[in-house]
């Protein structure tokens, strides 16, 4: 109402990877944890946070070795991370193993 920009939406072409580059890097690590014919009807909030909390604290060399986590805990604080139940996972204990 106030010319407040809310959030930003970005348009791609379809089947053309390198419009979108990072989201499919991360559809690729999702699929560590969800292999490609499996139904989604198991998922919890609790497990996709659990899985995004893993992947996002994955060191990342191209946002200058930070994790995204660390990325959006300087930007908008822990606080906010809290309230979405994203949690930081010590690297050595980060599991990609699947959870269906």
């Amino acid at each position: 109402m106030n010319g407040e920009k809310m959030c930003m939406t970005f348009f791609t072409s379809p089947y053309k990877a390198t419009d979108k580059a990072e989201c499919e890097r991360y559809h690729e690590i999702v699929r560590y944890f969800i292999p490609k014919a499996t139904s989604l009807d198991f998922l919890t909030d609790e497990k996709v946070n659990w899985m995004f909390s893993q992947i996002n604290s994955m060191v990342r060399k191209n946002k200058g070795n930070a994790t995204p986590y660390e990325l959006v805990e300087r930007e908008y604080g822990k606080e906010f991370l809290d309230t979405i139940g994203i949690t930081k996972v010590e690297k050595k204990k980060i599991n990609l193993n699947p959870i269906c």
